[in-house]
């Protein structure tokens, strides 16, 4: 079984196997085979990149410049110079253009030229390769004419579809684009068919015809009934935070609550606390919420008690800072956030004590 091929300085094709039965020998005559259906997908990939290069520089411009390849015979990459990431447009595009080369059936013509010969051509060259004095030159019709010493069709034809997967980064000005062909790219559109499907019948529709625009409107619906679920959840802890000052402390001269509360966010948070110092001039209200990672703590202090140097800012800042992280805010009203939620009634009891220890400090 050959694991890889490599050519020596001395141009010498060296290939590692594996010898699964018997011994190799020096002088032993050994005959190569190649599995002809792996070949022929991989060739397929091979010719793809060509086309896929040509249609970049259609869509993107002539500065777009192959900066690696691979092949495989279920897959390709395409490794290029460009500046910013591809819309899904350009994609579309870009992939609707590959398969109208792919249709057109253009022969695919492999010739070996003198360097000059070949530069004269209007082939393009890979950038920093080496090239001999002979190039093999590989033309796809009109659309396509590079130096290249690989596999490809015979006609692009032959490659039957081209379907991108992927777009991405893979450095500065650098994109890579990964893409099937072939039987492989056929798979990824029926298993993609087959997921509509079944989104469709989870919809109770009849087909797939429209599923995007009736997905769009279930997201919509389920978006604004969301919305409004917050909405009252809100006003329901707005209520019950009118009890909530009635379990205020004294700490040294100031009004204190504390309170862990779940299922808010912070704007209800902060409308909660408004609410509450509103009560009560001389009120200093720390609420947290808090899950399995992180913790949102909002304070707020009466006017009476910011005249009295309370500052809900500090407050926060100090809560967050035990919880691994930081925040801060107006005196009168703050938030901050913190990433550990373990360490919340370690932040609870150094705020208590920090509250009940201000006019001492202030002194």
């Amino acid at each position: 079984v050959v694991l890889d091929v490599q050519k020596s300085r001395n141009a010498q094709n060296l290939v590692k196997v594996d010898v699964k039965e018997g011994t190799l020998h020096v002088g032993q005559e050994v005959r190569q085979e190649v599995d002809r259906q792996k070949r022929m997908r991989t060739t397929a990939n091979h010719s793809c990149t060509h086309l896929l290069q040509s249609a970049l520089k259609k869509v993107l411009g002539a500065h777009i410049q192959q900066a690696g390849s691979f092949v495989g015979p279920d897959y390709l990459r395409f490794d290029f110079r460009h500046f910013e990431k591809l819309t899904q447009e350009q994609l579309a595009e870009v992939e609707q253009i590959v398969n109208e080369y792919i249709s057109a059936a253009y022969p695919v013509t492999k010739e070996i030229m003198d360097i000059e010969t070949a530069r004269d051509s209007g082939a393009t060259a890979l950038f920093n390769e080496k090239y001999g004095d002979k190039v093999r030159v590989v033309t796809m019709g009109d659309v396509s004419k590079e130096f290249c010493a690989g596999c490809h069709v015979d006609n692009t034809t032959a490659i039957g579809v081209c379907k991108i997967v992927s777009e991405e980064s893979i450095g500065s000005d650098s994109r890579r684009i990964t893409a099937k062909t072939g039987l492989s790219a056929y798979e990824d559109f029926a298993h993609e068919h087959e997921q509509l499907e079944n989104i469709a019948i989870s919809m109770k529709q009849k087909g797939i015809k429209e599923i995007d625009e009736k997905v769009e409107a279930q997201m919509t619906s389920a978006k604004a009934m969301q919305k409004e679920l917050e909405q009252l959840k809100n006003q329901i802890f707005a209520l019950r935070s009118n009890e909530w000052i009635n379990e205020k402390k004294q700490a040294g001269e100031f009004d204190l609550l504390i309170k862990k509360v779940q299922g808010l966010d912070g704007k209800a948070m902060k409308d909660i606390v408004s609410n509450l110092k509103a009560k009560d001039d001389n009120l200093i209200v720390l609420l947290i919420a808090a899950d399995d990672k992180k913790a949102v703590f909002v304070a707020g202090a009466g006017k009476e008690a910011v005249k009295n140097k309370a500052n809900a800012g500090q407050i926060v800042k100090m809560a967050a800072n035990i919880c691994g992280g930081n925040g801060g805010g107006k005196p009168d009203l703050a938030q901050a956030g913190g990433k550990d939620a373990s360490k919340v009634d370690e932040a609870i009891e150094l705020v208590e004590n920090f509250v009940k220890g201000m006019k001492e400090l202030d002194k």
